[in-house]
C-alpha cells in the first residue's frame, strides 16, 4: 500500500497592537495582511470587533484555523465569524461563553474554528465581535496546503520553446517575448493552437503574468500583413470611426449603454457593434456615438447612459483614454471590468488616476489591410510569388494555404484555387 504524505504549512499572526500583527515567515507568496481592532490591541469588549484579513492567497486550501483567546476572570463572550472569498463558512456552534467550565484570565486557550478544509481560498477574514466584557486574543494559527504547482509549456510553431514552472502554486509565470522575423511580428500567446485566421485571437501579452488553472500549453502568435503600415493605432486625433481597444489583452468596447454599463468583447474586425464614431472639437474633448445605431455614449455620475456627453481626453503617442469626473474623482471609460466574483466582464466607468494606460484607438480605415495570424510561422503563408502569368496577367501571390486550397491575389483580386 502506498501512503500519501501531505505536509501542512502553518502561518502564525501574533497581535502587536490594534492595527498590526507579526507574521511568521511560512506564508503564501504574495499574501497581504491587515488587522484592525475597534478595541485595544487584542481585546474586545461588548460591541467591539477585531478583524484579521488575508488577501492574495492564490487559491490555497485552509485546513484549520485556531485562535488563542482568554477571558476576564469571571466573564467574557463573543461571536466568531469566518469568511472565505467573501462567503461565510461554518466552523463552530453559536457563542463561546466559558473556558472549559470556568472563566480564565491567565491562560490563552485554543479555539478551533474551521471544521473542514476550505479549498480555493483567495482571501480569508476572521472576526471576533464581543458580546460580553471581555475577551483577549493572543494570536491566530492557520494551517494551510499550497496550491499545486503548475507547468506551462511554451511552443514556437512545432518547436518547444520552454517549459516554465511556477515557483509556488497559483503564483503564475511571466510570459516571455519572442523576437520578430522578417515576415512575422510576434503578438502574444494563445491557449488554442491554430494554423491561420484573419481575426485577432484572444492573446496574453509578453511580460505579463499568466496564472494557469492546470498544466497547459501556450502557443506564440504571429501576425503577417500583405501591406506594411507604420502603426496600428491612431497617433493623431481626427474625427472618424474607431474601435476603443485595451491593447494589453485586445478587449474592446462594444454595443450601447444598458443599466449603467456596456458590453465588451475580444477584438473582432468583422463585428460592427465594436465601431464608434468619435469627434474631437478640441484636443481635450471628445463626443462618442455607436456607429451602427447612432446611439450617443455618455455618462450620468458614475453610470454609462445613452446621452450626449463631453468626454475628457488623455492622449500621448498611441495612447488615447476617455474619462469623466464625478464628486471630485476621475473615472475612466474601461472596457474590461470584473464583477466582485470575477465571473462577468463588462465595460464601465472605473475610478483611477489618469496617465499611462494600454487604451488605444484603432481606426476602422486601417482594417482594410490584409492581416493574418498564425501559431505556425514555419508553414508558408503569404510568402511565395509565382512567375509572370500568361495573357498579360499580373503576378499572382499565394497569401494562405487552407488544406488543399490556396488563397491567392491574382490580377488584383482574391481567389481560392486548388
Amino acid at each position: 500500500m502506498k501512503l500519501l504524505l501531505i505536509i501542512l504549512s502553518l502561518m502564525t499572526f501574533t497581535i502587536q497592537d490594534k492595527h498590526s500583527v507579526a507574521t511568521s515567515e511560512d506564508k503564501p507568496l504574495g499574501m497581504q495582511v491587515s488587522y484592525a481592532n475597534t478595541g485595544s490591541k487584542g481585546s474586545v469588549t461588548a460591541g467591539q470587533e477585531a478583524t484579521l484579513r488575508l488577501t492574495g492567497l492564490g487559491g490555497i486550501t485552509i485546513d484549520q484555523i485556531t485562535v488563542y483567546v482568554k477571558s476576564n476572570k469571571s466573564s467574557g463572550a463573543g461571536e466568531f465569524t469566518v469568511q472565505a472569498n467573501g462567503q461565510s463558512i461554518a466552523f463552530m456552534d453559536g457563542y463561546y461563553t466559558q473556558w472549559i467550565g470556568h472563566y480564565d484570565n491567565t491562560t490563552f486557550h485554543p479555539v478551533t474554528l474551521l471544521q473542514h478544509p476550505e479549498q480555493g481560498v483567495a482571501d480569508l477574514t476572521v472576526s471576533l465581535k464581543g458580546t460580553q466584557n471581555s475577551l483577549h486574543i493572543e494570536r491566530y494559527d492557520i494551517q494551510w496546503t499550497p496550491t499545486e504547482v503548475r507547468t506551462v509549456t511554451l511552443m514556437y510553431g512545432n518547436r518547444l520553446l520552454a517549459a516554465m514552472k511556477e515557483k509556488q502554486g497559483n503564483a503564475g509565470i511571466i510570459l516571455p517575448n519572442v523576437p520578430d522575423s522578417a515576415e512575422w511580428k510576434f503578438r502574444g500567446w494563445t491557449e488554442t493552437e491554430f494554423l491561420s485566421t484573419t481575426q485577432t485571437p484572444p492573446l496574453y501579452p509578453a511580460n505579463t503574468q499568466y496564472v494557469p488553472a492546470s498544466d497547459c500549453t501556450l502557443w506564440a502568435v504571429f501576425e503577417y500583413r500583405t501591406e506594411e503600415r507604420d502603426t496600428d493605432y491612431a497617433t493623431q486625433l481626427t474625427d472618424g470611426e474607431y474601435r476603443y481597444v485595451n491593447s494589453a489583452n485586445n478587449i474592446v468596447l462594444s454595443d450601447v449603454p444598458m443599466e449603467g454599463v456596456m458590453a465588451s468583447g475580444n477584438l473582432d474586425l468583422s463585428n460592427d457593434n465594436q465601431v464608434y464614431s468619435i469627434s474631437f472639437p478640441d484636443s481635450a474633448t471628445a463626443y462618442i456615438s455607436h456607429a451602427a445605431t447612432g446611439t450617443p455614449i455618455g455618462y450620468s455620475g458614475t453610470l454609462l447612459v445613452a446621452d450626449v456627453s463631453p468626454w475628457h481626453v488623455y492622449h500621448s503617442g498611441e495612447e488615447t483614454l476617455f474619462y469623466t469626473e464625478s464628486g471630485g474623482k476621475k473615472y475612466i471609460l474601461w472596457p474590461n471590468i470584473m464583477d466582485g466574483r470575477g465571473e462577468n466582464v463588462h465595460a464601465g466607468l472605473l475610478q483611477a488616476n489618469i496617465g499611462t494606460s494600454p487604451m488605444r484607438l484603432l481606426p476602422v480605415a486601417d482594417e482594410t489591410d490584409d492581416r493574418y495570424f498564425t501559431c505556425h510561422p514555419e508553414v508558408p503563408m503569404g510568402l511565395e510569388e509565382t512567375t509572370e502569368g500568361t495573357s498579360g496577367s499580373r503576378n499572382e501571390r499565394v497569401i494562405m494555404y487552407l488544406g488543399n486550397y490556396q488563397l491567392k491575389i491574382k490580377n488584383g483580386k482574391k481567389i481560392i484555387e486548388l
